[in-house]
């Protein structure tokens, strides 16, 4: 039973997908499409993680789709990027290197795709107003039901303790 338990739990595991590990050359005031990607999954997150090889103004990474900017970093030497994706659409990842205007720089970059293969989770939702007074008052109730029983159980000796002195 418990290799059955230990055997589902490691197949709701989020599965990765690695699509881009290089090391990538920015000339000068150059933006480059460094991946172009369609996304046929759902549940999906793109996870970007970049390093420019001297520290300085540094590099802007951004995701596109057809709408228009997804995400973006800003211009920092390194970083991260985690984007949730949806399916349909298809992604391209751009570098930019637009404030280096008198040095080239050499990034080290992947991009990785990471599917969530656990069942989505629910939304919340908000009780109709007789229920949610329903459940208020119920919680009062027994609220002062446990503080009744406590100072029927308690207040003798607590009164005897405090009244001794």
């Amino acid at each position: 039973m418990r290799i059955l338990f230990f055997a589902l739990a490691l197949s709701a595991e989020p599965r990765r997908v690695v699509l881009l590990q290089e090391r990538i050359p920015l000339r000068p005031m150059e933006h480059k499409t460094v991946l172009t990607f369609p996304v046929v999954v759902s549940q999906a997150s793109l996870h970007v993680r970049f390093a420019t090889g001297h520290d300085g103004e540094g590099i802007r990474v951004v995701l596109r789709n057809g709408a228009g900017v997804v995400a973006e970093s800003g211009y920092t030497p390194r970083g991260t990027l985690r984007v949730p994706i949806r399916e349909g659409n298809d992604y391209e990842l751009v570098l930019e290197n637009q404030r280096q205007r008198l040095g080239s720089t050499e990034v080290e970059m992947e991009a990785a795709l990471v599917v969530d293969m656990r069942p989505a989770s629910r939304t919340a939702h908000e009780l109709e107003p007789k229920r949610r007074y329903f459940t208020v008052a119920a919680s009062f109730t027994l609220f002062a039901m446990v503080l009744a029983y406590t100072a029927v159980r308690l207040g003798p000796a607590m009164a005897d303790r405090f009244l001794r002195k």
